[in-house]
């Protein structure tokens, strides 16, 4: 008896725990508030900045808080660095997000992925950026409320892009710790990782996927640059579970 009792105790904990990590942190959203100093400004900005929405009716519910939160504070920027979508069926949400977007924000501005090529959809997604308005940058930079910011594109990064701009967007930690150790800008924001997903206490994550450049979560400061790691706002595709790494939107004020 004491043994089945054993039995359910860890059969009712293991159940628990997969709940938890299934139905109930991908979907508990935190808000991160971050402030940087970024000389020349004109004025205060708030951005909210996301990463990997790999966006599907699975993960709609998280979409939905950023568009809430982006209509209830009105950023002055919306930044996605990569991995808005992980299949075609991804399009129409994109479409859709963006439309709910719009009207919250000045600019949308946004960077590839890994995903938006794995899924063979690179040119919709562009096409859709477009659509809407946004700044999809590939390898490219645009100035804005007198700061530089430049967009680097994951298949065919162009580095030098980067030389003379304040804030960099680009997907892969590895490639931010190599902006960030040549060209010095002020902050590089990517994403890529997830956090791992899954977090052991006092382990860390069970797993990191390549271009990580052994950066997980949160800040980095690399040759007095501030290289920001998302946890992302969207789940891997083929895992979809989160353990002591909730999502994450980056509410970011530019002063």
């Amino acid at each position: 008896m004491r043994r089945l009792l054993a039995v359910c105790a860890v059969l009712a904990c293991l159940a628990a725990l997969f709940y938890y990590a299934y139905f109930y942190e991908p979907y508990a959203v935190q808000v991160t508030k971050l402030s940087i100093k970024v000389p020349g400004l004109h004025r205060e900005l708030l951005v909210l900045a996301v990463s990997d929405l790999h966006l599907s009716s699975h993960d709609w519910k998280n979409a939905e808080y950023l568009v809430s939160l982006a209509c209830k504070l009105h950023p002055a920027m919306i930044w996605i660095a990569g991995d808005a979508v992980d299949s075609k069926q991804g399009l129409r949400l994109l479409a859709r997000l963006l439309a709910q977007l719009k009207p919250c924000t000045h600019y949308i501005i946004a960077v590839p992925g890994n995903w938006e090529y794995t899924c063979g959809c690179s040119k919709q997604v562009a096409e859709i950026y477009k659509k809407y308005g946004a700044l999809y940058l590939v390898n490219k930079k645009i100035k804005l409320y007198n700061i530089t910011i430049a967009g680097i594109d994951t298949l065919h990064p162009n580095f030098s892009v980067a030389q003379g701009a304040e804030i960099v967007l680009v997907h892969y930690p590895l490639y931010a710790k190599e902006i960030a150790e040549k060209y010095h800008p002020i902050l590089v924001f990517c994403g890529h990782t997830h956090g791992g997903q899954v977090v052991l206490p006092g382990i860390g994550p069970l797993y990191l996927p390549k271009y990580s450049g052994g950066l997980v979560a949160g800040k980095y400061y690399i040759n007095g640059t501030l290289v920001y790691v998302t946890r992302g706002l969207g789940l891997f595709k083929y895992f979809p579970f989160r353990f002591f790494c909730p999502p994450e939107i980056v509410e970011l004020r530019l002063v």
